[in-house]
């Protein structure tokens, strides 16, 4: 997977912390959903979810406080270099959203649906 070798490289090569931290969740989510799925579970747990996409949230925006968008110089044509940590980033934020309010996005936790129907399923 290449999240997961993007993820290795600039925890260990790279020394980002929030890098690992974030490998660290996404591993413990995936083994959590795939827990699951080995009992025949049609949802997690709610506030487990809710953690989970809260403190994804979280090492995102510390991902971007210390790998903020390079700029071009001014009257420099054409895009801007940006670091593997930032292009990581870029990535991750984008399929954030593309997953729809509420959900984790499925490349995260793959059979994300479950995760989401926990909210509407329990009460």
């Amino acid at each position: 997977m290449h999240l997961l070798r993007d993820l290795v490289f600039l925890a260990e090569e790279q020394g980002a912390v929030w890098v690992a931290d974030l490998k660290e969740l996404l591993l413990d989510m995936k083994q959590a959903t795939d827990q699951a799925r080995e009992q025949a579970k049609l949802w997690l747990d709610p506030l487990e979810v809710v953690g989970w996409e809260s403190r994804f949230l979280d090492l995102l925006d510390e991902g971007d406080q210390l790998h903020p968008l390079a700029l071009a110089p001014p009257g420099q044509r054409g895009r801007c270099k940006q670091s593997a940590a930032r292009n990581l980033l870029n990535r991750l934020r984008k399929h954030q959203h593309s997953s729809g309010p509420g959900q984790l996005p499925n490349f995260i936790c793959p059979g994300a649906e479950i995760l989401v129907e926990s909210r509407h399923t329990l009460t």
